[in-house]
């Protein structure tokens, strides 16, 4: 049964307009934020989503879990999008900062199914260089796109179906060129020579440019990614946005002087400030000229600190973020201690835990990060102690990194010297 479960987990891809053949040009697969969703997984068992870097530094590490397949500014770069189903407590292996490996080496062996990834390869995640209001020029910024002796340098403005839009020599697009909101892409060509200018239609296909361009020019240079928004103002006056910690829980507070269209608010939640994942929603207040407060309980806070920020939307799908504000508990006293250490044979590890029952992780690299070995455990409360052996290490530094659900532990070194 697990099998067959695993086998018929696939992707669906919620916004369609991400298809465009003009990706693979610009090789975006998104733009800082990436929405998916599966099928195919067993009712009743927990679903989640799960962003794995594939970024030199963190290669194969965890970035953001959550149940929606949605996961908000995410930084550009490579990465890979998975889907798990698995019954019962969340594995241990299945935190932020863990490698994927992990994961899979946990399912391999437990009622817990993993998807291929989303498009069975890495996806490519893009910045938007630059956002332009939808009444306004856009202008992209011609330094460093400079013309080769004897060659002329045109802009081509290209939409998300690959057609050509606009050319010109000075990377200046009106909205009457432009016409309606969405993401463009704009390339400079160094060419002299005719087959290729004569390409530069509007209408035609940037795959003949490109092609044109394979050994008649002198430069391809772009895509610059530009978003045109309809730049709406959004009349939701927020006069405070407060939080603070109920036990276990964080307690996110918010209050509006005035509200116009105002559908609801999303809550997003981050480890690091940066990358952000829905965690919740709040129904908005709609119009109103009184001041309204609003609350929402965080029970299961992502780390040691925990950042959140808002996102209100209008009834027309229009959007802005407030401030981000962050929620810290002191880290719980802890202690792992290696002996021997430096080993030869056989070496233990012993973990202090102050928690009853703790899943957890014990991961040994080497100083560049290779793994070595690995071992999923289960933490009591008291003194831990497990022993690994040696007889596949070679004669070298190691780091000893424990993962668990509620507390972080400092990476220790190894020295086995045989």
């Amino acid at each position: 049964m697990l099998m067959l479960f695993i086998r018929y987990i696939r992707f669906v891809l919620i916004n369609l307009f991400w298809l465009s053949a003009s990706l693979s040009f610009a090789q975006c697969d998104f733009y800082a934020n990436i929405t998916v969703s599966a099928s195919g997984f067993n009712a009743g068992f927990n679903q989640q989503y799960v962003l794995v870097s594939n970024n030199t530094g963190s290669i194969g590490r965890i970035q953001s879990i959550n149940t929606t397949g949605e996961f908000i500014a995410v930084t550009a770069g490579s990465y890979f999008v998975y889907c798990v189903n698995y019954q019962g407590a969340q594995p241990a292996a299945l935190n932020v900062g863990n490698l994927w490996d992990g994961v899979t080496t946990y399912a391999s062996s437990n009622c817990f199914a993993v998807s291929a990834a989303y498009l069975n390869r890495a996806i490519t995640i893009c910045n938007i260089d630059q956002n332009v209001c939808l009444t306004n020029n856009i202008q992209v910024n011609t330094s460093g796109h400079t013309t080769s002796a004897g060659f002329s340098q045109t802009f081509i403005l290209v939409n998300n179906t690959n057609t050509v839009l606009a050319a010109n020599t000075t990377g200046s697009f009106t909205p009457t060129q432009y016409v309606s909101s969405g993401i463009f892409s704009i390339y400079a060509v160094n060419t002299n020579n005719t087959n290729v200018t004569n390409t530069f239609l509007v209408g035609n296909s940037f795959n003949n440019i490109r092609s044109a361009c394979t050994s008649n020019c002198a430069s391809l240079l772009g895509p610059r990614i530009i978003s045109v928004n309809a730049c709406t103002p959004l009349p939701v006056e927020l006069v405070y946005f407060n939080g603070q910690k109920q036990g276990s829980s964080d307690l996110l507070e918010w209050s509006t002087q005035s509200e116009v269209n105002n559908d609801y608010f999303d809550i997003e939640a981050s480890t690091n400030g940066l990358n952000f994942s829905r965690i919740g929603r709040v129904k908005g207040s709609g119009n109103s000229s009184q001041i309204k407060k609003y609350q929402f309980l965080n029970q299961n806070p992502l780390a040691l600190t925990t950042y959140y920020r808002l996102r209100q939307v209008d009834y027309q799908g229009n959007y802005k973020y407030s401030k981000i504000i962050s929620l810290s508990r002191k880290q719980e006293k802890t202690d792992i201690l290696i002996y021997p250490n430096p080993a030869q044979h056989d070496f233990s590890i012993n973990i202090l835990s102050e928690f009853e029952f703790d899943n957890a992780s014990i991961e040994i690299t080497d100083l560049l990060g290779k793994r070595i070995d690995f071992r999923l455990v289960t933490l009591k409360q008291g003194s831990n102690q497990f022993t690994f052996n040696t007889s596949v290490y070679p004669s070298a530094t190691y780091l000893v990194k424990v993962y668990s659900q509620k507390t972080i532990y400092a990476p220790i070194k190894l020295v086995i010297a045989k």
